[in-house]
């Protein structure tokens, strides 16, 4: 069975290594990273990833707000979960724009579990 293609976006390159290396271990191989909004928009718009792990403050001036907005018009197949330390300010309008999920820095192995099994299951 092909795995899904992923895309993991966070400005800080500790979190995509982490989380690129979880991924893998789990069985995931087809993972794409991106540090800015335009580079997440791009890789979106070209590779149409079935799933994006989406961190709220990027390196451009295009956070990951903006980006998950964007997303369904440039990839209606695209399912997002946000990370980001910023939980309590955008979990509910996250969820709003679509997100399916939202994960709270610091990343725990076990959210990373539950959000795994999530994605398994759409």
């Amino acid at each position: 069975m092909e795995t899904p293609k992923i895309l993991l976006v966070d400005d800080e390159n500790d979190v995509v290594d982490f989380l690129r290396d979880f991924l893998e271990l789990k069985g995931y191989s087809d993972v794409e990273t991106a540090t800015s909004g335009q580079e997440a928009l791009n890789i979106i718009s070209s590779k149409k990833p079935r799933f994006a792990f989406l961190d709220i403050q990027l390196a451009d001036e295009i956070n990951g707000i903006e980006v998950l907005k964007r997303t369904r018009d440039l990839s209606s197949d695209t399912k997002v979960v946000m990370i980001s330390g910023y939980r309590k300010e955008f979990f509910k309008t996250a969820l709003a724009l679509g997100a399916i999920g939202f994960i709270a820095k610091p990343v725990k192995k076990n959210e990373l579990n539950e959000m795994i099994s999530l994605l398994s299951q759409t």
